[in-house]
């Protein structure tokens, strides 16, 4: 990443932070590799931020002071310093990108080179999902979000720290604007986490106190510190640092406060700068400065390495094939870091950095315009099958009624399900509540346009909330089903109440719980078992391979364990249940696909499509209203 510069190397060559940087890039790649063994390694990123705040904020604020600053100087040698690399890895990935990828994964992929290289990718993939969302997986460019971060620091804070001299002269009082202008990014971060988290993570507003944190131990005073403590403060932050990359986790809060140990733990070893004994060998040995030299090139190819590899080799991703990918990954590191980067660092262009900035512009805009031209060549290389598998991909959950009568993370009032006519109950009719997650709004469309005459369909959806008893999950969740079994249920008359989810292994129990509270103001419950899953969209394997090579695919085993745990816990209820999965798997390897007109049952790996939901579902009605004796 950016933080892997050393500004004058003569003066201020840090070997400890040529140390962190091989920490924080080994982290980060081998959480991408395997986040099992790893869970909190994409804090790695908030390392380097922190690093990059430290050498770029110690820079400008000294060129400032001393009145050498130059804009053309500063921006010039960012280019010269990054974009050789970044422009190889672009290149090739974009290459592989042509063959490898879907028609609309390659114009996605367009979308996120140009973000990319014009260094806004970060909103870009914020406006696509969350980072951690199987949505991104194989997005080959997803990793560029950090570097738009660290562009967008770079170009709004020579800004900022002149402003702050202008203003003041008084070093304390510039401290005090910038450690103000900490606090209020690190407030907004916090405040988001319970608005839109995802904006939280990939907005650099919400990242710019890190850097700030990093930037005041390069500006401020030192304090003098024996070797003892200096020492001691190293071997507390590294400890904090490891121990985070293991009790972290993608469910994990983030960033916010929940930020501030790996930031604060960073800023420790750096205000530290232990330069004997055996923590300094620790991160000075000649291993660390390998991976720490290497570090910007490592971060830039692991990510493209990884998603083509996927593409390349589907199937399990077993302990030789991750080996391999980190094999490869630093291969490709060494070769740019030797034939590129160090190169391109030592080219002089004391007397055109305005040639080098506008040469930086042209270059990028020239790669962006020959992916893009070869949008139309690349997508006839497909069957027209394809489109249509692809157009199920991206019309996904376009029935939910996301936002209104099924709630996301960014929008959590249950007033919406008044005001968008979700619950409706009509006297003299059978009333039904469709009640549950994603699982369950997929099931939405299909049973209201089936549904006999008579009957009234209200929807009541929380996305990621498992209808599970007794209340464990997050706060708004449980803020949810708090609504639904005091509010919603007793003051409302349903007959009928349907509930699913997706459901896992250990739910079945508490599902049971919550299926007894729900016939406390209802006569008759009808829960929704599991559907079969895949390691990846359905649409993209039915892409890739012909339909018998995707059944080894299908998770059904898994999926066959959870059923049965549900067949059991729902007998000792007087729920009736309905076994999807025998519907959709009547055996191993004989998994439904294709519903009517080719359309594939699922648009992701475990929602169904309105054609799939609507083939489960045939005589469910019926049936029901045999059994419980409701009024057709």
């Amino acid at each position: 990443m950016g933080s892997i510069e050393v500004v004058d190397k003569k003066r201020s060559f840090r070997a400890d932070i040529q140390g962190l940087r091989a920490l924080a890039v080994l982290s980060v790649v081998i959480f991408h590799i395997s986040p099992y063994h790893l869970p909190g390694g994409y804090l790695g990123v908030d390392i380097f931020f922190v690093i990059s705040g430290y050498l770029i904020i110690g820079q400008l604020w000294r060129s400032i002071k001393t009145d050498t600053f130059s804009f053309a100087t500063f921006y010039a040698n960012r280019f010269k310093r990054l974009l050789p690399a970044l422009l190889t890895v672009l290149t090739i990935s974009s290459i592989l990108a042509f063959y490898l990828l879907l028609p609309y994964e390659y114009e996605k992929y367009v979308y996120s080179l140009t973000s990319s290289l014009l260094y806004f990718s970060n909103f870009l993939f914020y406006s696509q999902s969350g980072y951690f969302s199987h949505d991104l997986e194989l997005a080959p460019l997803l990793h560029t979000w950090s570097l738009s971060v660290e562009e967008q620091f770079y170009l709004l804070f020579p800004f900022i720290l002149i402003l702050i001299s202008k203003f003041t002269k008084i070093q304390t009082r510039a401290l005090a604007l910038l450690m103000g202008i900490a606090v209020l990014s690190l407030l907004a971060s916090h405040l988001l986490l319970s608005i839109d988290a995802s904006l939280s993570f990939f907005s650099s507003p919400t990242r710019f106190w890190q850097f700030i944190l990093g930037g005041l131990v390069a500006i401020a005073d030192k304090p003098k510190l024996s070797s003892v403590v200096r020492n001691f403060l190293v071997f507390v932050s590294l400890s904090v640092i490891v121990t985070s990359f293991f009790v972290f986790d993608k469910n994990t809060p983030f960033p916010g406060i929940y930020a501030l140990p790996i930031t604060l733990a960073t800023v420790a070893v750096i205000l530290a700068n232990v330069q004997k004994g055996a923590l300094n060998w620790l991160l000075s040995n000649k291993l660390s400065q390998f991976f720490g030299n290497t570090s910007y090139s490592f971060y830039l190819w692991h990510w493209p390495v990884i998603v083509f590899y996927k593409i390349l080799f589907l199937g399990n991703y077993s302990k030789i094939d991750q080996v391999a990918v980190f094999s490869i990954s630093l291969i490709l590191a060494v070769l740019t870091y030797y034939l590129i980067e160090e190169p391109s660092r030592k080219l002089s262009f004391n007397n055109s950095k305005k040639k080098l900035i506008t040469s930086a512009f042209g270059t990028s805009l020239l790669v962006i315009v020959v992916a893009s031209l070869f949008l139309p060549i690349q997508r006839d290389n497909y069957p027209s099958k394809v489109s249509l598998y692809e157009k199920v991909h991206r019309d996904k959950g376009i029935t939910f009624r996301e936002e209104k009568c099924f709630l996301t993370p960014t929008v959590t009032s249950t007033s919406n399900f008044s005001k968008f006519d979700c619950i409706k109950t009509v006297d003299g009719k059978t009333n039904v509540l469709l009640l549950g997650d994603s699982h369950a709004a997929m099931w939405y469309s299909a049973l209201n346009k089936s549904i006999p005459d008579g009957f009234i369909l209200s929807q009541a959806n929380a996305a990621g909330c498992t209808a599970t008893y007794p209340l464990k999950g997050e706060h708004r969740c449980n803020t949810f089903y708090t609504w639904v079994l005091d509010e919603l249920i007793p003051n409302t008359t349903f007959d009928l109440i349907i509930v699913a989810s997706r459901w896992r292994k250990g739910d079945a129990a508490s599902a049971a719980a919550m299926v007894d509270n729900l016939f406390k103001h209802s006569k008759h419950v009808v829960l929704i078992g599991p559907v079969i899953e895949y390691p990846y969209s359905l649409p993209w394997l039915l892409s890739y391979m012909p339909i018998e090579e995707v059944q080894g695919y299908a998770r059904y085993n898994k999926q066959k364990h959870v059923n049965d745990s549900f067949i059991s816990a729902i007998e000792s209820t007087n729920a009736d249940y309905f076994p999807v999965l025998d519907k959709i798997c009547p055996a191993i390897n004989q998994c439904v696909t294709l519903a009517e007109n080719g359309v594939p049952m699922m648009f992701d790996d475990d929602h169904l499509t309105e054609e799939g939901a609507s083939l489960l579902l045939r005589n469910f009605w019926r049936d029901i209203s045999e059994k419980h004796f409701l009024k057709l």
